[in-house]
């Protein structure tokens, strides 16, 4: 017997990974959009209506009445669906595995069965999807069943606004006010908004994407926690969130699988108060699971120290901040982990030339070019071509479907003038990447491309769990939590990293519409993910994204023609003029600065694949550190210049004034009074950085974060 899962699993491929990258927009607009809202309720009543017309075409089912059956989905109601795309993909899948198990316990079990297929119906972005896909794989009664609970459930709602607007209709109008503005998520009465061009208006518009996001969640009430719903405990000062609140018991049909005991004589609340502590220990374990153990490194809380060296403190609370440190003793030239990158590409000179691998930036005498690649793709191996194709450069540059077909539900072929408009805007893509010579916008869409590709792993280890080649740690050999792989998605990993925000410019405009052309080419809605969550993710790669040096680095690189504020700046000791390429990783993205770093990055094999070296003996629970750029003096500066240069590297590339102990000791040897007879005023204005808006985290990372 084929399992209902594996069959709904497969059917949902293509529009899962569809959805995939855009999910974490379609979340951030169902929150804070009201007319995403609106047209999502719609959608909900085209389903309904749909489950009207099954119904009178399919018998009824033997099993509750519907009174029963509103109970039933009165306690469903209130159970809130998980916030975070990765654990609502999970309770869809978690909840069609539960049906599935129930059919097979025989027709006593049905009912449960529909109600955990309900429960994933909820959780599915597209209701109208699902309800076809349903339809062609559950049993007639069972998916009856289903579209009785929908139908019934828009009865519920519609009853509810009838009995509002019948007591509203009872109100005197200071009383209808004063009910809006207390009701939990009523929407805020409108503001006076300033004329453009006063103060109130230029401040808005100075606003970054994520303040802007900020406020827009401010507007409406906080989510109820739920199943995946708190983000991790990462770093800073803010205040713990409170617990959530106890929500109703479940329905019976939610209880896990295993017990001997009747649905309707579970224990609900036990059942609960386990869910809780499940998402509870999940938002706050991440770092108990990640890194791995094998990479002798673990990630902590530390305090921010001020300049005297003591703990700096917000609000009487200590600041704390994400540190990567050592899980044991290392000594000096071992080699702690190795690392592969999430993404990685060439500098452009570079790409262009062919002479170095797309994919691992290995160097290569005879590459294997792509025949009509507008990226002028080369690779150092067939396996390289294969695995860059399977991660990104397919969905960016290629031409072949971007989902693995579904011989069940074919897809149409596209047409010669869709193919023909999908080269163009790849073509049009890439000459706007090499006329700015920028690879940030490169990155992101490779880190878009690489998370559909991931998506499209589980569900295979999902449907075949037996499969190791299409588990997501074979395909890209990351770093993996330890436990349940499936537990924290790849957006997961970088949700808790630091950004800078990222100003708009004529030319970063030009950027993000070529990107949404190629991204909507390649799959319809991908586009979305670009829209709203580009710049914060171009942030994340701007402050953690890594520069690949062979050796000490190469000394052909073309000069810049920008100035020094806008170059394109990673983390290399070596100098970002020495880099060959760019990548960015999971667990080294933590690595902190330091003058006088305890590690380094080493390339030694030739490729993108990051060896962290220790430069001196190193206790357990040190704090590892690396140089963001190059701290040695040159043979033409003096002490003061190499100090001054590095810092204004810092300030323009991490906006941050280098605090470690070199810098700190430095001042204390009265550095800014060397060279007084030449440098005059002027040496003491490197401690004046401008430094620009600092760094930060999500707000719905900070909104966790203890101290």
């Amino acid at each position: 017997m084929v399992e209902t899962r594996t069959v709904v699993a497969v059917s949902a491929a293509s529009a899962a990974i569809a959805i995939a990258g855009y999910i974490v927009y379609f979340d951030y607009k169902r929150r804070n959009d009201p007319e995403f809202r609106k047209k999502l309720r719609k959608e909900k009543k085209k389903a309904a209506k749909n489950a009207k017309e099954v119904e009178t075409e399919t018998p009824p089912v033997p099993g509750r009445s519907p009174e029963e059956l509103k109970e039933l989905l009165a306690k469903i109601g209130a159970e809130p669906l998980p916030t975070l795309p990765a654990e609502r993909e999970k309770y869809f899948m978690e909840h069609v595995g539960i049906g599935e198990q129930m059919l097979l316990r025989g027709p006593a079990f049905e009912v449960p069965a529909a109600l955990a297929f309900y429960r994933a119906l909820r959780a599915y972005p597209a209701p109208m999807e699902i309800i076809v896909i349903f339809q062609n794989t559950l049993p007639p009664q069972i998916f009856a069943l289903v579209m009785q609970l929908t139908s019934l459930d828009v009865e519920l709602e519609g009853d509810s606004e009838a009995e509002a607007e019948t007591k509203a209709d009872n109100m005197s109008e200071p009383e209808v006010v004063s009910a809006a503005q207390s009701e939990p998520g009523a929407e805020s009465p409108p503001e006076i908004v300033p004329e453009p061009g006063t103060k109130d208006s230029t401040e808005a518009q100075d606003l970054s994407y994520a303040e802007v996001a900020g406020k827009a969640a401010e507007s409406e009430p906080e989510p109820t926690p739920a199943q995946g719903s708190e983000p991790p405990v990462p770093e800073s000062h803010q205040e713990p969130a409170p617990e959530p609140e106890s929500t109703g018991p479940r329905d019976p049909a939610a209880v896990p699988l295993g017990s001997d005991s009747d649905d309707d004589t579970r224990s609900d609340v036990h059942s609960e108060t386990d869910s809780y502590h499940q998402t509870k220990q999940r938002a706050e374990g991440y770092y108990d699971v990640f890194p791995p153990k094998n990479m002798n490194v673990k990630i902590v809380n530390v305090p921010v120290k001020d300049k005297s060296g003591k703990p700096a403190e917000s609000d009487g609370k200590p600041i704390l901040r994400s540190a990567l440190v050592s899980a044991k003793e290392i000594k000096a030239g071992d080699v702690i982990y190795m690392e592969k990158a999430i993404v990685a590409v060439l500098d452009f000179d570079l790409q262009n030339l062919r002479t170095h691998c797309t994919h691992c930036l290995r160097r290569v005498d005879v590459p294997i070019s792509v025949p009509d690649d507008p990226l002028d793709a080369s690779y150092c191996s067939k396996e390289c071509q294969t695995v860059s194709k399977i991660h990104s450069q397919n969905v960016l540059f290629g031409l072949d479907p971007p989902v693995p077909p579904n011989p069940d539900e074919p897809e149409k072929p596209k047409s010669e003038a869709e193919l023909v408009e999908r080269r163009k805007s790849q073509e049009e893509f890439v000459e706007i990447l090499r006329k700015a010579g920028a690879t940030r916008a490169l990155l992101v869409a490779r880190f878009i491309a690489s998370m559909v590709a991931e998506q499209s792993a589980k569900l295979g280890a999902a449907i075949n769990p037996s499969s190791k080649n299409s588990s997501p740690a074979d395909l890209f050999g990351l770093p993996e939590p330890e436990g349940d792989p499936a537990a924290y998605s790849f957006y997961d990993h970088v949700e808790r990293l630091k950004y800078l925000e990222i100003l708009e410019t004529p030319i970063e405009l030009e950027e993000v519409n070529a990107l949404k052309k190629v991204m909507r080419n390649a799959m319809e809605g991908l586009e979305e993910f670009v829209g709203d969550r580009y710049p914060l993710l171009k942030g994340k790669l701007a402050y953690n994204v890594i520069g690949v040096a062979f050796g000490s680095g190469r000394d052909d690189k073309p000069p810049v023609t920008v100035r020094p504020e806008d170059i394109e700046r990673t983390r290399t000791p070596h100098g970002t003029s020495r880099q060959t390429g760019s990548a960015f990783y999971r667990v080294s993205s933590y690595l902190a600065h330091s003058c006088t770093p305890n590690v380094a990055p080493s390339f030694h094999t030739g490729t993108s694949d990051l060896h962290l070296v220790a430069n001196e003996d190193i206790p357990e629970g040190t704090e590892l550190t690396m140089a963001y750029v190059d701290v040695n003096q040159g043979p033409t500066e003096t002490r003061l210049e190499a100090r001054r240069r590095r810092r204004q590297e810092l300030a323009r590339g991490w906006r941050f004034a280098c605090e470690c102990p070199r810098c700190l000791k430095e001042v204390e040897e009265g550095i800014l009074n060397e060279d007084k007879n030449t440098e005059g005023n002027d040496a003491a204005k490197e401690e004046n950085l401008e430094l620009g808006p600092e760094a930060k985290l999500e707000d719905a990372v900070r909104r966790y974060e203890t101290g």
